[in-house]
C-alpha cells in the first residue's frame, strides 16, 4: 500500500497524465525524509500505473546545508516550510535532538522567532530569537519554485564577543564613576561635560565596530560613488568583498580593474538609472581573479541615491555589496537537481527512449511551429507484431530485452536533428517527424519496418514469420492558424492506418490521408 500523499499524487498523476512531485516528509517505510515522484505507466490509452522515484535528502540535500557550520560554533542553515500554523525544519538541527521534518515554531504563538518572520515576509538579514531562544542574526530566502525557504543564522553572542567583553569593562568604569561622583559635588559640573563627551565617543566607536562585526557576519558591505570627481568610497568589508588588500578608495579606472570587461557597460548603465531616475536597482557581477584557477566570485549591490534635493547634483549613490557566491552555489545546486528529476521523469527507464508525456510537449511545440512556418506534420504509430504470444512463449524478461532492440533499431534509423521517437506504452511506439510529407512518411515507416525485419530477432509465437516485424500507422497534416491540437484528429488517424496495418496482415504500413 502507497502512503496517503503517495496514493493521492498517484491518482492525480494518472488524471493529469503527468508526472507528480511529492514534496519531503517522513515516510514509516523509510528512516530517512524523502522526496519522491510519481510518474504514471500507460498500456496504450490504459494506465496500468506509476513509477515511484524515491531519492534520499542525506545524501543529495544535507551536505550542501552544512557548509556554513566551517569554524563557527553557533552557524546554522535550515531548510524550513510550512504546514498550516506550523514551521517544520526539513534537515536535521545542529542545537536540538529531534527528527526531520518536525515542528520548528508555531506562526501564532511564535512571531517572534527569525523562522516565522522569514515566512511572514521579511527578507535579507534579520535579527530575533531562533528556536532555542538565543539572540541571533539571520538572512533568509527563497527556495525558487519550491515551498521551502533557507534561513542562515548565528548567534549574537558569537559574533559580538569580543565588543561585548569591553562593554562590560566600560559598565564597571562607568559605576566607579559614579561612585567617586558622590564624593565630590564641588567637581561635577566640570567632570560631566567632560565624560559627556567622551561617552558619546566611546559609543560612536562601540557602534561603529558592531556594524562593523554585523556586516563581516552577513558578507555585507556599505559604498558611496561620488560623480563629481569619479570616486568610489568603501567600508572595510566592502573593501574585503573586492579584495582591494585595505584600499576604501578607488577611482572608476581602478574599480573597472575587478571587473570582466563584458560586464562594464552594463554595470554602468544601471548607475547611471539610478543616477537619472532615482530608482533602486539591484547589480549582479563577478569578479575578476587574481588567478585562473581561483573560484570565480559572484556580488551583489543594491544601490539608490541619497536622500537629497532631487536636483542636488553633487548627490551621490549609496548602496550595499555582498558576495552571493555560496548562495548562488546553492541555488545552481538545488537546480540541477530538479532539472535532473524533471529529467528523469520524461524518460522510459526500460528502452531509454522519451515516454508518453515528453511525446505530449513535443507534439505541442512541433505543431505550434508547423502553424507558424506553414510545413507539414507528420506522425508513425508502430506496433510490434504478435508481441503478446512472444511474451507468452519467451517470458516477460525476454520480452524487454525484444523492446530495448526494437527500440534501439528506430532510434539509430530516425536520424534527422528535429525528428523524435517515444515509447507511447506498452510494445507501441511514436515517430514524430515534423516538416514532412506524406510521402517521404512513408518512405521512412516502409524503410523501419523492413530494419526491423532484418535483424533477424527469433519469434516462435509469430504464426507467418518467425522473426520479430512491427506494423506502421502513417497520417500526415499540414496544421492552419483554425486548427487546434486538442481537437486534431492526427494521432487518431496514424492509430486507425495501424489498424489497418495490422488488419491487413501486419508487417507493413497503411495510411490514412487527412482528406
Amino acid at each position: 500500500m502507497l502512503p496517503a500523499r503517495e496514493h493521492a499524487a498517484l491518482q492525480q498523476a494518472l488524471q493529469q497524465a503527468q508526472a507528480v512531485v511529492v514534496e519531503p516528509y517522513q515516510q514509516i517505510q523509510f528512516a530517512y525524509p524523502t522526496f519522491s515522484v510519481l510518474t504514471p505507466l500507460y498500456d496504450g490509452l490504459q494506465p496500468l500505473g506509476a513509477l515511484w522515484m524515491v531519492v534520499d535528502l542525506r545524501a543529495n540535500l544535507f551536505p550542501l546545508l552544512n557548509a556554513i557550520q566551517q569554524g563557527s560554533a553557533t552557524a546554522e542553515s535550515m531548510l524550513l516550510q510550512r504546514e498550516g500554523s506550523d514551521v517544520v525544519h526539513i534537515n536535521p538541527l545542529r542545537h536540538r535532538i529531534s527528527q526531520p521534518l518536525e515542528r520548528l515554531a508555531s506562526m501564532e504563538q511564535d512571531d517572534d522567532l527569525v523562522a516565522v518572520q522569514a515566512f511572514a515576509g521579511i527578507r535579507g538579514v534579520l535579527y530575533g530569537p531562533d528556536y532555542r531562544r538565543h539572540q541571533v542574526l539571520a538572512a533568509s530566502g527563497v527556495v525558487p519554485d519550491s515551498p521551502w525557504l533557507l534561513v542562515s543564522k548565528i548567534d549574537v553572542t558569537e559574533a559580538f564577543a569580543h565588543d561585548q567583553r569591553k562593554e562590560g569593562v566600560f559598565l564597571g568604569l562607568l559605576i566607579g564613576v559614579s561612585a567617586f561622583l558622590m564624593l565630590s559635588t564641588v567637581l561635577y559640573w566640570i567632570w560631566l561635560t567632560g565624560k559627556r563627551e567622551h561617552v558619546l565617543k566611546l559609543e560612536l566607536e562601540n557602534h561603529m565596530r558592531w556594524l562593523e562585526r554585523a556586516q563581516k557576519t552577513a558578507l555585507l558591505g556599505f559604498f558611496s560613488i561620488d560623480w563629481s570627481n569619479q570616486k568610489i568610497a568603501l567600508s572595510p568589508m566592502a573593501a574585503e568583498i573586492l579584495g582591494t588588500q585595505g584600499l576604501q578608495q578607488l577611482t572608476f579606472s581602478d574599480f573597472a580593474r575587478y571587473i570582466p570587461s563584458e560586464q562594464i557597460k552594463p554595470i554602468l548603465r544601471k548607475l547611471l538609472d539610478v543616477r537619472r531616475d532615482r530608482t533602486v536597482q539591484k547589480i549582479e557581477f563577478d569578479l575578476r581573479t587574481q588567478h585562473q584557477q581561483a573560484q570565480i566570485r559572484t556580488v551583489e549591490c543594491w544601490c539608490e541615491m541619497e536622500d537629497v534635493a532631487v536636483y542636488d547634483q553633487t548627490a551621490k549613490i549609496i548602496g550595499t555589496i555582498q558576495d552571493i557566491t555560496q548562495r548562488k552555489a546553492t541555488d545552481q545546486a538545488l537546480e540541477q537537481y530538479r532539472n535532473l528529476l524533471e529529467h528523469q521523469v520524461r524518460k522510459d527507464s526500460l528502452t531509454g527512449l522519451s515516454n508518453r508525456r515528453a511525446l505530449d510537449e513535443e507534439l505541442d511545440r512541433a505543431w505550434r511551429h508547423a502553424i507558424r512556418e506553414n510545413q507539414p506534420l507528420a506522425v508513425l504509430v508502430i506496433d510490434i507484431d504478435h508481441f503478446k504470444g512472444y511474451n507468452d512463449y519467451y517470458g516477460h524478461l525476454q520480452g524487454d530485452v525484444c523492446l530495448q532492440q526494437v527500440a534501439q533499431v528506430l532510434k539509430k534509423h530516425v536520424q534527422r536533428g528535429h525528428d523524435h521517437v517515444f515509447r507511447f506504452g506498452g510494445e507501441e511506439f511514436v515517430v514524430l517527424l515534423p516538416n514532412t510529407t506524406l510521402s517521404q512518411a512513408r518512405q521512412m515507416a516502409v524503410h523501419l519496418c523492413q530494419t526491423v525485419q532484418m535483424q533477424s530477432i527469433e519469434n516462435e509465437a509469430a504464426p507467418e514469420r518467425q522473426v520479430v516485424t512491427i506494423s506502421v500507422g502513417v497520417a500526415c497534416m499540414t496544421p492552419t492558424k483554425s486548427d487546434s491540437l486538442r481537437d486534431c484528429p492526427l494521432m487518431e488517424m496514424a492509430d486507425a492506418a495501424l489498424y489497418q496495418a495490422k488488419s491487413a496482415g501486419r508487417n507493413q504500413v497503411c495510411v490514412q490521408r487527412s482528406d
